[in-house]
């Protein structure tokens, strides 16, 4: 995993979360609760704890081959030193099965800030 300083080795996160979508499925847009866990680890902050927030995702187009997801999350919300989590996702099916997806995300801790840049490919069962 790079971030955006290119220090390769200052940052570590990993976790689960669940999200169910509220709206029926096939719309144009959906939004989804979260919950889950997540540790997050950089420099200047370290935190692990319940991961809470939201997501909004938008398919502009009718067969779903493209979406887009914003994604606003907090790990240890009831915590001072709480950490906020954005993220902003696009994507792109190839085929039933297969997608393509960019993702960047921004941590916010007390005191400190970190970015990041994912690109990815997920098989749907």
């Amino acid at each position: 995993m790079a971030n955006f300083d290119g220090n390769d080795n200052d940052r570590e996160a990993y976790g689960a979360h669940l999200r169910y979508y509220l709206l029926p499925l096939g719309g144009y847009v959906n939004v989804a609760p979260i919950v889950g866990y997540r540790h997050v680890e950089a420099v200047d902050y370290r935190e692990s704890g319940v991961q809470v927030g939201f997501q909004v995702k938008v398919i502009p187009s009718r067969g779903g081959g493209a979406d887009f997801a914003y994604t606003q999350s907090w790990v240890s919300p009831t915590e001072d030193d709480s950490v906020m989590i954005t993220q902003l996702e696009f994507g792109y099916g190839l085929t039933e099965r297969l997608r393509l997806a960019t993702d960047v995300e921004w941590q916010f801790a007390p005191g400190a800030t970190d970015s990041r840049l994912g690109i990815g490919m997920e098989w749907m069962l």
